[in-house]
């Protein structure tokens, strides 16, 4: 099925996630944005209004912003405080801060983040310690194995792209076909493109 090693190398599949932070609410962007320009009393205010709503990672970062008011605040004290309260999308958020090219670039740290979080269920920190191991390694065909089975579609993509690499089509096809399902518009391309629809 040589149509789905083509059609990975035309379709710009490889995450966008990549390199950013899991899903917050526009609430905690909009107060780490007020913290920047000085404005706690702002951002208090807006990680209450998210923690209301049922945002753990705003509930955390209020709780910080309150505990270290006479401090300087930055957005990784808040993602290590929340971390430590439990809130994976805390852990996650601070291992992309470590990762090679960022801001504090340290991939050991990156990777123990990344691993605390997948083993607590967030699937998204599987994709991401996948990224961290060599391209079509065992290890990293293990995290994108372990987050499609935790029904994450970008997992998926990213197995049937590896599985696809390694010219192992019916596995890749699987994958494909599931990731699409899960609401992969890129797998559906690939399918797509390739002459087989889901049905």
């Amino acid at each position: 099925m040589n149509f789905l090693r083509a059609m990975v190398a035309v379709c710009l599949c490889f995450s966008a996630l990549f390199g950013s932070t899991a899903t917050v609410s526009q609430e905690f962007t909009d107060a780490l944005t007020a913290i920047g320009s000085g404005q706690k009393k702002k951002a208090l205010d807006l990680f209450a209004k998210a923690c209301k709503a049922g945002d753990k990672l705003s509930c955390a970062a209020e709780r910080y912003v309150k505990a270290n008011s006479a401090a300087e605040i930055d957005e990784a004290g808040i993602y290590q405080y929340a971390c430590d309260q439990g809130v994976m999308v805390g852990c996650y958020n601070l291992a992309v801060l470590h990762e090679p090219s960022k801001p504090l670039e340290n991939k050991e740290r990156a990777a123990s983040l990344f691993t605390l979080a997948c083993e607590n269920e967030l699937s998204l920190a599987c994709v991401s310690l996948g990224y961290l191991y060599p391209e079509n390694s065992a290890k990293a065909e293990a995290m994108f194995l372990l987050s499609c089975e935790k029904e994450d579609p970008l997992g998926c993509l990213e197995l049937a792209n590896l599985y696809s690499r390694k010219e192992k089509d019916a596995d890749a096809l699987e994958a494909y076909q599931k990731a699409c399902e899960l609401g992969s518009v890129n797998a559906c391309v690939v399918l797509q493109e390739g002459g087989i629809e889901e049905e």
